[in-house]
């Protein structure tokens, strides 16, 4: 497949649960190839996938592992909590870990 952008990641069940409208818009970011549940084991799902949003795959390289970094603020997240929503929109980025 021409410019590979193929990535790994994991999400926790802490953050589906918190953030469940986040976690749709990742998905939104991706195409899943793989997925292995782990919830049981070690509380994780993790995902190979191919998304504009990696870095593109010079040939023979390792498939990347990425985190997902949710951006909100406390404050906004408790004022919002108090009137009755539970998630907002976040900005969401991935991070290539070295």
């Amino acid at each position: 497949m021409k410019d590979m952008r193929l990535g790994t990641f994991g999400i926790t069940q802490a953050i589906i649960e918190q953030y469940p409208n986040s976690v749709r818009e990742v998905m939104g970011m991706i195409i899943v190839i793989e997925a292995d549940n782990q919830l049981f084991q070690s509380g994780v799902v993790k995902y190979t996938a191919i998304s504009p949003k990696f870095d593109k795959l010079k040939s023979g390289e390792a498939i990347p592992e990425y985190e997902i970094i949710i951006n909100t603020t406390w404050f906004v997240r408790s004022i919002l909590k108090r009137i009755g929503i539970k998630d907002i929109g976040n900005r969401i980025t991935f991070k290539r870990r070295k």
